[in-house]
């Protein structure tokens, strides 16, 4: 790794603030390029930790209603305490339809996809009101090609951004925010680490964070 790419940390007693600011620092870059969401309807599709993250950043920004989907309780339960206005379960209820009641029947003028399934990257543009902002952040999972209904997409008429800082060659200058931001006292994201292992038990950490037990959300290992 070049050095142009290491972030200096300031010296603390929990190490591990720091590891969560690189994660933090690209849902801080997405946030930046998303503009203002001040008085506007977010949804963000995914509770995961980058899921969250995105929840409390769009709370402080100003968002009127953060509406939040996730196929666990634990997670959606994590969220309320991360500034979401509203839950919806993915697993047990349509989540346009559950939309389309919070909001009145107004949908979504911003929306984010945080979690690379091919149900949420249908939803993602399926929740937004026409000329809607829609937000693409998840990494693909099982496969790179999936069925896309181009219609349902396009006649909403969305606008729409794909986000990578690291493609984007803007990590550095966004993690190096994130860093400043905890330093500070203004941003404290510790309350991601649900659990904390020694590296000799790597496997069962993975485990852990893999099958979703015990309430994981991010898993630090200490070496």
């Amino acid at each position: 790794m070049p050095a142009r790419d290491a972030v200096p940390d300031p010296e603390s007693e929990d190490p591990a603030l720091w590891v969560l600011c690189q994660p933090t620092g690209t849902v801080i870059y997405d946030c930046q390029e998303m503009g203002s969401v001040v008085g506007k309807r977010v949804v963000v599709l995914g509770q995961g930790p980058i899921g969250l993250t995105f929840a409390h950043l769009i709370e402080r920004m100003g968002a009127t209603q953060v509406i939040v989907t996730d196929v666990h309780d634990y997670r959606l339960e994590m969220s309320k305490t991360f500034g979401a206005t509203h839950t919806i379960n993915a697993r047990r209820e349509n989540v346009v339809e559950a939309i389309a009641e919070i909001t009145g029947g107004a949908m979504a003028d911003i929306a984010v996809e945080a979690v690379g399934v091919f149900e949420t990257r249908q939803q993602v543009f399926d929740v937004l009101h026409q000329k809607g902002l829609a937000i693409i952040f998840g990494i693909p999972h099982g496969g790179d090609v999936f069925p896309f209904n181009w219609w349902t997409m396009y006649e909403k008429l969305p606008r729409m951004i794909v986000v990578n800082s690291r493609r984007a060659g803007e990590v550095v200058d966004a993690v190096r925010t994130c860093v400043d931001l905890v330093a500070q006292g203004r941003l404290d994201f510790s309350r991601l680490v649900t659990h904390r292992m020694p590296f000799e038990d790597l496997g069962r950490a993975y485990d852990t964070f893999a099958g979703r037990k015990d309430g994981a959300i991010k898993v630090i290992l200490s070496v």
